[in-house]
């Protein structure tokens, strides 16, 4: 059986998505936050899995938005940067280059009750 590793989090913040032009200094505490987030997560996640990294792998996303405007889910992947970075932190794998992380698909669903993304891991080792 492939090795996942599946993590929930919240949408990022408006000012982490790439046609909000925020300051960087009111931009670095919530990627902060963010890359925080994503790294306890994963932490979690992988504690509770008992995996210690791998070497590769492949990265699909799920984005749950509480309406149904219209959205943009490649502009929410670069949104994600930030939560990427902390899952690299937690040693998922060991850096989100080409030879580590491959994209895998991006998709977009509504649920008014319950925004967020999902991050999927599959382990390509």
């Amino acid at each position: 059986m492939a090795k996942k590793i599946k993590i929930e989090l919240a949408l990022p913040h408006p000012k982490l998505w790439s046609n909000r032009n925020a300051h960087w200094r009111t931009k670095a505490p919530i990627t902060k936050a963010y890359r925080s987030l994503a790294y306890r997560a994963m932490n979690y996640e992988m504690a509770r899995l008992n995996e210690t990294g791998w070497n590769r792998a492949c990265l699909s996303m799920e984005f749950t938005f509480k309406d149904k405007r219209r959205r943009d889910v490649y502009n929410a992947a670069q949104a994600m940067k930030a939560a990427i970075d902390g899952c690299i932190d937690a040693c998922i794998i060991p850096d989100d280059d080409w030879k580590h992380l491959l994209g895998g698909g991006l998709r977009g669903n509504v649920d008014k009750d319950n925004p967020g993304v999902v991050m999927i891991f599959d382990c390509l080792d």
